[in-house]
């Protein structure tokens, strides 16, 4: 699997899908006119110019996990995990994280490596990638969470804002394979409502996958995904945006 942050891609190579990864996540592949993050689409099919969201956090592992007192310079942390198990590698590339301010160590996050499956309850050794170790101990009052990796096991963006948009399909994504999500440059996208040529565009809140015009209204799925370019197209049909994900 290649290690390059980014990969300079010839056309074509953002319309293929693999059933094996080639890329780590989030890998940065680039045309002329365009950027591309490397995912992994997640249990079902999208199809093209949809756009994406991270997986739902799980509930169980995503907060207040205790911690096992652990002395800076380890290169892993025991975790105790709620009632829900984890799969072999579920959290490869994602993120451990402590956050409890009463405890010690609070704001760090390292890079998970390769795992075993974990029980429901279990105790979760959390292996740091590469060379991480702890900067700062963290002790039985700190509390962690657990972070799939950001562009990994993504869907179809849900009306409702379970996690932040990663890019957009350039073509009918296969259910659990590998493949380039576009976020930036111009991208036919599924529109939600009427939109005009120079508008910023954010997630929809009435249809899965869609962009709508972007409002002040303070609504949770207001993260700005582009610009309407040069064609506007009706509600339900898809339109040319110039994104901007990052």
């Amino acid at each position: 699997m290649s290690s390059r942050s980014i990969v300079e891609l010839n056309p074509g190579d953002e319309l293929r899908e693999t059933a094996g990864q080639v890329h780590e996540f989030g890998t940065l592949g680039v045309l002329a006119d365009r950027e591309f993050r490397y995912c992994r689409l997640g249990a079902t099919a999208v199809t093209a110019g949809k756009v994406l969201q991270t997986a739902a956090n799980v509930a169980n592992h995503d907060d207040d996990l205790v911690v096992t007192a652990a002395a800076a310079g380890v290169t892993a942390v025991t975790v105790a995990l709620g009632a829900t198990a984890i799969t072999a590698d579920q959290y490869k590339d994602g993120y451990v994280y402590f956050h409890t301010s009463t405890g010690t160590g609070p704001g760090q996050m390292f890079k998970i490596g390769t795992h075993p499956a974990v029980a429901s309850s279990g105790a979760f050794a959390v292996p740091f990638a590469g060379d991480q170790r702890l900067v700062t101990a963290v002790n039985a009052t700190t509390t962690a969470g657990l972070m799939i990796a950001p562009h990994n096991k993504v869907i179809i963006a849900p009306t409702t804002h379970t996690g932040h948009c990663v890019g957009v399909t350039p073509f009918d994504v296969t259910a659990d394979y590998y493949f380039w999500a576009q976020t930036k440059g111009v991208r036919n996208t599924l529109i939600q409502g009427t939109v005009t040529i120079g508008q910023e565009v954010m997630r929809s809140d009435g249809v899965a996958g869609a962009v709508e015009a972007a409002d002040a209204a303070g609504t949770v799925e207001n993260q700005i995904l582009g610009t309407v370019t040069l064609i506007v197209n009706a509600d339900a049909d898809y339109g040319l945006i110039a994104l901007k994900i990052d």
